[in-house]
């Protein structure tokens, strides 16, 4: 069943927003059916972990999410480049990296004609969701309280 949702959210994307799809493809070498949703950039292949609250909210949900976490990934690998080491977080705060993700899905979203609804809670986000328990920092809590 996760691999049928996966495997649509894919082909919508294919369909309706094809050059989209190859750089997800560059940036994400496996999807992984996980109990919470993140990107595990460093993994080799680079692994989308996705859980089924959002794999199966809807189809054009789970391709948009897809995508937000290849921006993650993409995110990691030019920073990788440009600075030759894998840790981020003191150049690039995870707030301004969540609101470049989200807009790339945002973009994705609308390519593929997801509902209004989902592009409306999209517009709304200001790139903090990752800060789940609100204390100011990102670290294993926030991992753990995740509901997506």
């Amino acid at each position: 069943k996760f691999i049928t949702q996966v495997t649509k959210a894919l082909g919508v994307i294919e369909a309706q927003a094809p050059q989209e799809l190859s750089s997800i493809k560059q940036y994400i070498g496996r999807i992984k059916q996980s109990q919470r949703s993140g990107m595990v950039s460093d993994d080799i292949p680079p692994t989308f972990e996705l859980a089924d609250k959002t794999a199966f909210h809807s189809v054009t949900w789970c391709a948009g999410s897809i995508a937000h976490d290849a921006y993650h990934s993409k995110l990691f690998d030019d920073y990788v480049k440009l600075h030759g080491e894998t840790g981020h977080d003191s150049d690039w705060t995870l707030q301004k990296e969540e609101k470049e993700c989200l807009k790339y899905q945002l973009k994705v979203m609308k390519k593929i004609n997801a509902p209004a609804k989902e592009v409306r809670y999209l517009e709304s986000r200001d790139g903090s969701h990752y800060d789940v328990d609100k204390d100011g920092d990102y670290d294993w809590d926030d991992y753990n309280k995740r509901n997506w």
